[in-house]
């Protein structure tokens, strides 16, 4: 979430409505996890939605994830990696569940 609040001066970044209101919908989801820290299952579960919306703003803002030429390339592409490994964790979660 601190990204997207530096991103709010960047030229691209507000080009990118979509971007914008994913980014909205992330920081909602935020907002439902208890003292920013993972604690219970509704808190994962809303950072698998916080992430899902990060991705798909970050998607919106380029689709390749590569922010190729772009100041906050690095951690652009630092903050997509973080989240697929919280989807990632997730769908392995849905899949051992599936099997029980």
């Amino acid at each position: 979430m601190e990204l997207f609040a530096a991103l709010a001066e960047d030229e691209a970044w507000q080009r990118c409505e979509l971007a914008n209101k994913y980014a909205q919908m992330a920081a909602v989801y935020a907002r439902r996890i208890r003292n920013g820290k993972v604690l219970c299952a509704a808190d994962f579960n809303a950072a698998v939605e916080v992430c899902t919306s990060v991705r798909r703003a970050l998607r919106a803002l380029d689709a390749d994830l590569q922010f190729a030429g772009h100041a906050q390339a690095e951690a652009l592409q630092s903050v997509a990696q973080e989240c697929y490994k919280v989807l990632a964790a997730h769908h392995q979660l849905l899949a051992a569940a599936k099997k029980a």
